[in-house]
């Protein structure tokens, strides 16, 4: 019998963690090498690689886009990345199209709130594992010594509107 994922936490944290799965059945992933970065066109030069240390994420050495699987999704499929058609289009699409069953039911306040928060702590990681540490490296820190409190907060800020967060 297939488990059905009924809590939004869980159906983010499986499928954030079935990106290879989801970039080889794209055809974009073939093996464990290098492939082709949807996000700056490229078409000859495979330059993204999944990371050996979290395969929840994927880097290209050429754009420096670091993503997950919904941000694959939002490119490729043109899925929202944030707000309620997070939950409501994202999460069913990437789920139904790995073949992983869910019912989430109508949202209530709490799990849409913890949605919403959950998404939002994903995308700060995003920005974090981004490597954006520009603001610790002009004051002399060391990389050992940079933390989430050494980055930029507008840069955090910017980021996550280009993730489709409202600003205020």
């Amino acid at each position: 019998m297939t488990e059905v994922i009924t809590d939004i936490g869980e159906a983010i944290s499986t499928l954030a963690s079935m990106l290879p799965a989801y970039l080889e059945k794209k055809g974009l992933l073939r093996g464990k090498g290098d492939f082709l970065c949807p996000f700056h066109g490229d078409k000859n030069h495979p330059a993204m690689r999944i990371l050996p240390k979290d395969e929840r994420y994927a880097h290209c050495f050429t754009c420096g886009a670091h993503c997950g699987i919904f941000d694959f999704a939002s490119k490729l499929d043109g899925v929202p990345l944030a707000g309620e058609g997070f939950v409501t289009l994202t999460l069913p699409t990437v789920a139904k199209f790995l073949g992983v069953t869910m019912d989430l039911g109508p949202p209530t306040e709490e799990s849409r709130l913890r949605a919403l928060y959950g998404k939002i702590l994903y995308d700060a990681c995003l920005y974090l594992r981004k490597g954006d540490q520009s603001y610790g490296l002009k004051r002399g820190w060391t990389n050992n010594r940079l933390t989430a409190g050494s980055v930029s907060h507008s840069g955090l800020i910017d980021f996550l509107v280009e993730k489709g967060w409202d600003k205020d």
